[in-house]
Order: structure tokens, then C-alpha cells, then sequence
């Protein structure tokens, strides 16, 4: 009885071994998965938009912060206030200096980012010292903000949101090649719109319409990177 207690108890310890090793191929191939369709590169997109976002609105309506906490708590952190005052002043004087001397438009991307800067600012600080009535009331507002603005000054967002896109090898129209997994079909290349965990979105030979092709089905995808003119 006690060595048949031992053989299956090893043979209990031989599949426990088996699932770890089972968990842990799993979570390699969950990582590739993350890093290889492009997950990865939109996490890190977004995450780092959002971050320069809130800095760049702090450095631009920082001064907003310590003036609701004044209005709200009656205390005020007058080192704090001082240091965001010169550099959103300083912030403020270029933005308006390269508002006024754009030649293609660029005042209303200026105003845009000035815009969203402002509501941003705003929320933050009602977040901190206002009660979640007004919070939600704040959010809201910046809702309706950025809707109105991406409506009317889409052009504006579309040209951040490539910019950023091209940045991080997730799309924006960057020239790109996806060889299927039948080597009987030829390659298909055109601009790569946006790279997504399931689906790449191409624009093939500068079509108006996008096509859109599983990764689940692809053998590989190169990314071209530009090339620098000389001057």
C-alpha cells in the first residue's frame, strides 16, 4: 500500500510539473503574441500620449491647479503657483508667437491644443479638490470639448494622431509588406493605416479604400523605414 501511495503521488507531482510547464509555454506565447501584433507598439502609444498630454497641459494651464485649490480649500502654494505662472506665461508668449507667424494654418492647431490644455487643466484640478458631482460634470464638459473639436478641426487630430502612429511603427501610412501564409499568393504591400492586435488596415496603391488583412494569417509583416533626403 505505501509504495502504490508513493507511484501515484509521483505521478500527481508529474502532472502538477506538467501544467507549470504547460502555464509557463503559455505565458511565452502570450508575450509573443503581445509584442509581435502590434499590441505592444498601441499600448505604449496611447499610454505615452496620454502622459505628454497631461504634461504638456500642465505646462501650458498648470496655473489653473493652485487657483481652484485656493478657491476650493481657501490655501494656496505660492512656490507652486509662482513657478507655473513663468512657465505657463513663458509657454503661452511662443505658442502665441507661432500662432501669429503660421503661414498654412497652424494657428488653429495651436488653438486646438490650447483648447483641449485648458479642459484638461481644469479636470485635474476638479479631480483633486472638488466633490464627484462637479467631477463628473468637469469630464463631461471635456467630453463635449474634444468631440466639438475633432469634429470641426478634424484635420488637426489627424495629423497628431499619425505623427504619433508613424512614430511607434503602428500605422499612420508607413510603407509596409505582409507576406501571406500561402506562398502561391504574392505579397501584399501599400500603407500600413493602423496595425491592430488582430488586423492589419492597408491603403494598397494609394487607394481610397482600405483593406484589411487578419495577422492570423500572415507569415510575416516588414515595416520600410523611410529614407532621409540630404540636403
Amino acid at each position: 500500500t505505501q509504495r502504490a501511495f508513493e507511484r501515484s503521488e509521483t505521478g500527481l507531482g508529474g502532472r502538477t510539473f506538467g501544467t507549470k510547464k504547460r502555464q509557463k509555454t503559455s505565458t511565452k506565447c502570450h508575450l509573443a503574441h503581445f509584442f509581435s501584433n502590434g499590441e505592444f507598439g498601441l499600448r505604449v502609444f496611447f499610454s505615452t500620449s496620454e502622459l505628454f498630454l497631461i504634461i504638456a497641459s500642465l505646462a501650458i494651464f498648470g496655473i489653473i491647479l493652485p487657483i481652484v485649490q485656493r478657491q476650493s480649500t481657501g490655501k494656496t502654494d505660492w512656490a507652486l503657483f509662482g513657478l507655473l505662472a513663468l512657465l505657463n506665461t513663458l509657454l503661452l508668449i511662443l505658442m502665441a508667437l507661432i500662432a501669429y507667424s503660421s503661414q498654412n494654418g497652424e494657428w488653429r492647431v495651436v488653438l486646438t491644443i490650447l483648447v483641449v490644455a485648458f479642459f484638461i487643466c481644469f479636470h485635474i484640478a476638479y479631480l483633486i479638490w472638488k466633490p464627484p458631482s462637479l467631477q463628473i460634470r468637469s469630464f463631461a464638459a471635456l467630453i463635449v470639448v474634444v468631440i466639438f473639436l475633432s469634429t470641426f478641426m478634424g484635420t488637426q487630430f489627424a495629423t497628431a494622431l499619425k505623427v504619433g502612429l508613424r512614430y511607434f511603427g503602428s500605422g499612420g501610412g508607413i510603407n509596409v509588406t505582409i507576406q501571406g501564409r500561402e506562398n502561391n499568393l504574392p505579397p501584399m504591400k501599400g500603407e500600413l493605416v493602423l496595425l491592430s492586435p488582430e488586423y492589419a488596415y492597408l491603403r494598397v496603391n494609394g487607394e481610397p479604400k482600405i483593406t484589411i488583412f487578419p495577422l492570423s494569417a500572415a507569415l510575416f509583416v516588414t515595416i520600410e523605414k523611410e529614407k532621409k533626403t540630404s540636403d
